[in-house]
């Protein structure tokens, strides 16, 4: 069996090693042949240690805002050209495609009309359900199965006729008994019960934005002896990263650069750029401030064309669609993102006991809605079964 995967982001790298590990554990369940399948495509650190062929490496795709995207279009379109052609002269059994839907709906949408007769999935689905709603056509049209991170996205899925299959987030498991190595707690045991965790990203968008008002907040946080320490993304390279570093040491801010669930762990409360760092903060019961901060023209476009009142899903989890007081995380977005408004609200909660009580119940709350099964099998069964 052949199977194409394709992620663009870390967090999709990782939905990709948890389905090669487990699509490989299985394999012998649905079929009677030997050895494994062959799996190859667009792929991270993650997957070709899970054994996926990288023929091309996923930081091609680390983009993130909509200006920020436009000088890559005519680089991208080679790219989708070179997978294109590849995948229509292998003809893999089964093409995965994880996240990153302004590359890979147009690639789908292209792979049908060239003819491609083989099995369609798309694991983390698109946000068709906040914005750009029409795009749930390609998911109907083009997909066999769509398999979805939440319940309500699935449930949204199947209400709009687009074949989708659920039964918990990735993540649960990973976080179920999950714990950082002993060496990395005794490192900061002195520092216990103060430290506060700032995640800036892994991308150069997110340090270009977010970094200047996260240093200036950790100076802040520390005049009320807290302890704060950066997370340097594993994923994060070469001059960015030495940069980032050097000014941290320079301010005389700690950093890691181990993966940040390990900082979020030991942390009394976490700081974060938007996006998946908030649902492990969320799993681990960790509060945290999500920021996000950009050009004008893409905070006008999330203001008047995103149908939803978050921007983080532990949010959507306790309040739903609508805009009530059940807010877990703190959002502070745009011109918002100051280190004042920061650090008033890392110490509203650190130092406010019944506010404190809420969020922990809310996060409690959200936790309870994300499934208790293993992902990873789940998604390696749906592709495998009808072969």
């Amino acid at each position: 069996m052949d199977i194409f995967i394709s992620c663009g982001e870390p967090s999709g790298d990782v939905y990709a090693g948890q389905l090669i590990d487990s699509v490989k554990a299985i394999w012998n369940r649905f079929s009677q042949r030997s050895g494994n399948p062959n799996i190859w495509g667009m792929l991270g650190p993650k997957g070709v240690a899970s054994g996926g062929e990288p023929v091309w490496r996923y930081e091609s795709l680390h983009l993130m805002g909509i200006i920020e995207i436009l000088p890559a279009i005519p680089r991208l379109m080679r790219l989708q050209k070179s997978i294109l052609n590849e995948i229509m002269e292998r003809k893999p059994d089964c093409v995965v495609v994880i996240d990153s839907p302004d590359f890979h709906l147009p690639l789908v949408s292209k792979l049908r009309k060239s003819g491609f007769a083989g099995k369609i999935v798309y694991l983390v689905t698109p946000t068709v359900w906040a914005w750009r709603r029409g795009r749930a056509r390609i998911l109907r049209d083009c997909c066999d199965l769509c398999l979805p991170l939440f319940s309500f996205e699935h449930e949204w899925l199947l209400k709009n006729n687009v074949k989708s299959a659920w039964t918990a987030h990735p993540l649960v498991g990973i976080f179920r008994d999950y714990s950082p190595d002993p060496g990395f707690v005794m490192r900061f045991e002195e520092k216990k019960g103060r430290i506060i965790a700032f995640m800036p990203g892994s991308r150069h968008y997110d340090i270009r934005w977010h970094i200047d008002e996260l240093i200036k907040s950790a100076l802040e946080i520390k005049k009320h002896d807290y302890y704060p320490v950066f997370s340097v993304a594993p994923g994060l390279h070469g001059k960015l990263r030495e940069n980032l570093c050097l000014r941290l040491a320079n301010e005389q801010i700690e950093y890691c650069e181990e993966e940040g669930r390990a900082l979020l762990y030991i942390a009394e409360a976490s700081v974060g750029v938007s996006g998946t760092i908030s649902v492990e903060s969320m799993l681990l019961k960790r509060f945290m401030t999500v920021v996000y901060n950009g050009n004008f023209i893409s905070w006008l476009v999330w203001k008047t064309l995103i149908h939803t009142p978050y921007i983080s899903m532990p949010n959507l989890l306790t309040c739903g669609m609508e805009n009530n007081e059940n807010i877990v995380f703190p959002e502070l977005i745009s011109k918002d993102m100051r280190a004042d408004r920061i650090v008033f609200e890392l110490l509203s909660y650190l130092e406010n006991a019944d506010r404190k009580r809420r969020i922990d119940e809310l996060l409690s709350m959200a936790v309870s809605q994300m499934g208790q099964e293993d992902a990873g099998k789940f998604w390696a069964e749906q592709i495998l079964a009808p072969f």
